[in-house]
């Protein structure tokens, strides 16, 4: 909840300022909650969503659950752009800043990154 109030009280700022959030696979999360947490993040005003394969980073952490397909991925985009978003980054490697500059850059409509710069064009 904390995050979905600062993604809300950093849209509601700075409108046309691109907001993004992502979430990392493979703990066990079902399709469902999947496009639930979709659904939050755009009712607070997200454009972007980021999915990506979690990988245990250590032997005290927690462990994998499920290596995604690309399929599944595939399908995840699919739904997500269907919710609302503007675009969907997914696959196995795929990080919150995965090919931010080309992303940003292909966004339809010039738009806020942030001091005074514009997304497009960047």
């Amino acid at each position: 909840q904390c995050s979905l109030k600062t993604l809300e009280i950093a849209k509601r700022l700075a409108p046309k300022r691109i907001t993004k959030s992502g979430l990392m696979l493979g703990l066990g999360e079902t399709v469902p909650e999947i496009l639930e947490a979709g659904r939050h993040l755009l009712s607070v005003g997200v454009s972007m969503m980021t999915l990506g394969q979690y990988l245990q980073p250590t032997s005290q952490s927690l462990e994998v659950q499920e290596y995604v397909t690309p399929e599944k991925f595939q399908d995840l985009t699919r739904k997500l752009m269907a919710l609302g978003f503007e675009k969907v980054l997914a696959g196995a490697y795929v990080r919150s800043s995965y090919h931010a500059r080309e992303t940003f850059s292909g966004l339809g409509e010039a738009r806020t990154c942030g001091n005074s710069e514009t997304c497009t064009g960047i």
